[in-house]
């Protein structure tokens, strides 16, 4: 079992154009008024999810009458859209799920980390859009695996495509080839821990790109399943869903037919609030992940604000590391706890909130400040500093 567990949350994903979650309801009320993203058109089906997404915040206006809350927080929103459905039978989509979609969409449209996924055959194509920091992130936990450790588990919050994509553009890609740059495996191995999705084996290929220019690269065949040597296994768990997750067991996909780059028309997401829904699916992977932070000897959190409406998270960590006598280290990536504001006060207490006092001196909130091309004040808590860790100095974080 893993000894580290990296837990990235909407902060990670930011540098790929996705809003935050401070943000996300701003952004779809803003993209549907524009019907359009950085000069391009919207798609007819994206523009009436987003439409749908304005006309539902619209309605809970009578709330304020009566209730606080914050019509532009999308957990407040999604908070409110859950209660209103529970018990309730109706004909289609609930609301709950309607904003869901808006969501999506909202998410499919500002990221700008793409890849068509494998499309078979012989055929592959080398891309590589958006930030170069998620291409380096695998890089780095490729090279602790070359050094003989175990890849991390990554346990994630965000529904978005980022680490699937990144890690194709990073193994279809130039980043290595059949010489000095060879992988330090062979297969790799790409597992959700979701009952509705396969567990995925990819052989690693080396292969030449380009025709005039001929370079050598990597591309991915994918595999029966077994039990390769040299394999890196990648277990990444989703726990809030994800938008290439279906929604019932009919639509589980074969594995030839799972292309982990795309977008569902109604994928699987579950709200980030207390009641994680009915759903025996979502159930199982949590469980999986609460065994997963009992075991772990050192916890990464990167980019999660620890926000005070996810109560059910809150005692799910409680849960997970009450009963773990092995836990040595957490370390936390946030640019708030750098800023030296009241925000970064308060993202510590959250934090504190959750462990014994023991375990406080533990947590460090400013890790890894002796790295060389670091500015604690402007790069500090950020995702590129995280990656520079990773790169320059992984056993400050990460437990060899």
């Amino acid at each position: 079992m893993p000894s580290n567990i990296l837990v990235l949350g909407a902060g990670f994903s930011f540098d790929s154009g996705i809003p935050l979650l401070r943000d996300f309801t701003q952004t779809i009320l803003d993209l549907g008024d524009r019907r359009a993203h950085k000069g391009k058109a919207l798609d007819a089906e994206t523009m009436s999810a987003l439409l749908d997404a304005a006309s539902i915040r619209a309605e809970l206006d009578q709330y304020h009458g009566r209730a606080a809350f914050d019509d532009l927080n999308v957990e407040d929103i999604l908070s409110i859209l859950l209660f209103d459905v529970l018990g309730q039978r109706t004909e289609g989509d609930s609301k709950l799920e309607r904003f869901a979609r808006a969501i999506a969409r909202t998410i499919e449209v500002t990221c700008d980390v793409t890849h068509p996924g494998l499309v078979g055959g012989d055929r592959f194509e080398a891309v590589s859009t958006g930030s170069d920091l998620y291409r380096r992130f695998w890089q780095a936990l490729f090279k602790w695996v070359e050094h003989g450790h175990e890849m991390p588990t990554i346990v994630t919050f965000n529904y978005d495509l980022v680490l699937e994509r990144s890690l194709l553009q990073t193994l279809v890609n130039t980043n290595y080839d059949s010489y000095k740059k060879r992988l330090p495996f062979d297969y790799v191995s790409l597992r959700y821990l979701f009952p509705l999705v396969p567990d995925l084996l990819y052989q690693i290929k080396y292969v030449t790109y380009g025709f005039e220019e001929r370079k050598s690269g990597t591309a991915l065949q994918l595999v029966p399943s077994g039990a390769p040597t040299k394999c890196a296994q990648i277990d990444l768990l989703k726990l809030h869903g994800s938008l290439n997750f279906p929604t019932t067991a009919s639509e589980k996909p074969m594995e030839d037919k799972f292309n982990i780059a795309s977008c569902l028309s109604k994928p699987f997401l579950v709200p980030p609030v207390f009641n994680k829904g009915p759903s025996d699916f979502a159930s199982q992977m949590w469980a999986i992940g609460r065994d997963r932070f009992r075991q772990a000897r050192n916890v990464v959190f990167v980019g999660y604000s620890f926000p005070t409406t996810d109560t059910y998270l809150r005692y799910f960590l409680k849960s997970a590391f009450g009963p773990n006598g092995e836990l040595r280290t957490v370390h936390v990536f946030d640019p708030v706890l750098f800023s030296g504001s009241g925000d970064a006060k308060q993202m510590m207490d959250r934090y504190l909130q959750c462990f014994a006092q023991q375990m406080h001196r533990r947590i460090d909130f400013r890790p890894a400040t002796d790295i060389g091309g670091v500015n604690s004040e402007r790069d500090g808590g950020t995702l590129a500093h995280f990656i520079l860790a990773l790169e320059r100095q992984p056993e400050s974080i990460l437990f060899a």
